[in-house]
């Protein structure tokens, strides 16, 4: 392999190539590779990854059920509700229109705890997966 010195940096590129190499996560000699690669349009060998291939497909079954689950009444027609759309004045106060919104926000709000759930679950498997 070939060594490169680049004498004579303005301050303004220094700062631009450590801030690209803090913000990628590399040294400085790889972040200057990796722009070089892809400016040129050299292809590299290495896989690029950003760390979230290792979480892929990480649900359990279960969570994968609970989460379907939670979000399945987001998938529902409501007849009313669609009537009241072209109408001039939506009744907000009819029995039915409440019964709509009170289904959709139960299922918003269990959208919300199973997925706080699911974060949870998942930032545990990335802190046991980033500690082997």
């Amino acid at each position: 392999m070939k060594t490169l010195t680049i004498r004579n940096i303005p301050a303004e590129l220094a700062q631009a190539l450590d801030k690209e190499r803090q913000r990628r996560g590399l040294s400085l000699n790889r972040t200057v590779l990796a722009l070089l690669r892809n400016t040129l349009g050299v292809p590299s060998a290495a896989v690029h990854s950003n760390g979230l291939r290792q979480l892929a497909g990480a649900w359990s079954e279960a969570e994968h059920q609970q989460f379907e689950q939670a979000v399945a009444p987001f998938g529902e027609i409501d007849e009313a509700m669609w009537r009241w759309i072209g109408s001039a004045s939506i009744p907000r106060h009819t029995a039915t229109f409440k019964e709509a919104i009170a289904r959709r926000w139960t299922a918003l709000t269990g959208l919300i705890e199973s997925d706080d759930r699911l974060t949870r679950a998942i930032i545990r498997r990335a802190k046991e997966a980033t500690t082997k």
